[in-house]
């Protein structure tokens, strides 16, 4: 069986959304291939994409948005050691996804197992007056096992990761709804 991922983009909605039906047959979806690392290039004119994962990996947490960016973990199998009675986990492997985009990038977690699912939330840092220097809050926007993303310790499942990014500020509206 072949496990992927998917993004659909339905613009059928409303109380008359009898919708479009979207498969990969119908060549409705890009196909961005295996996941290699390699940015897809979709150019949104199709209703969605999907990418194909590794033989043996799948999907092993529930996906968590934030800031534009989809976060899910997958874990894969991987053969035991021949020389070793050490306990296998496979291969943990946390995925940053843009969906308006199609890119991706992703982290393999140090130990493997499963990942947990990412969890998103916002802390306020107070700094304390030094000198001159008066005191300050800042918050900053963090997610935990998100993987695919820099800062923090982004090897570690549990590792908490820095998720403060700018969101371009051009929102439109992409359904209406009249009764």
């Amino acid at each position: 069986m072949t496990n992927r991922f998917y993004a659909l983009k339905d613009s059928a909605t409303g109380m008359n959304a009898s919708g479009t039906l979207i498969t990969e047959a119908s060549t409705s979806l890009f196909n961005g291939g295996v996941v290699t690392g390699t940015p897809m290039t979709y150019d949104g004119t199709l209703n969605g994409f999907y990418k194909t994962f590794a033989t043996g990996e799948k999907s092993v947490n529930a996906a968590v948005t934030t800031r534009g960016t989809t976060f899910f973990g997958t874990n894969k199998p991987t053969p035991p050691s021949a020389n070793s009675c050490r306990a296998n986990l496979g291969e943990a492997k946390g995925y940053a996804l843009n969906p308006f985009q199609g890119t991706f990038d992703s982290t393999v977690f140090a130990g493997g197992g499963f990942p947990p699912t990412p969890t998103v939330g916002i802390v306020t840092i107070n700094v304390p007056a030094s000198g001159s220097t008066p005191a300050s809050s800042v918050q900053k926007a963090f997610c935990v096992g998100c993987g695919g993303g820099v800062g923090g310790d982004s090897t570690s499942s549990l590792g908490a990761e820095d998720v403060s990014k700018t969101v371009p500020k051009n929102p439109r509206r992409t359904y209406w709804y009249k009764r």
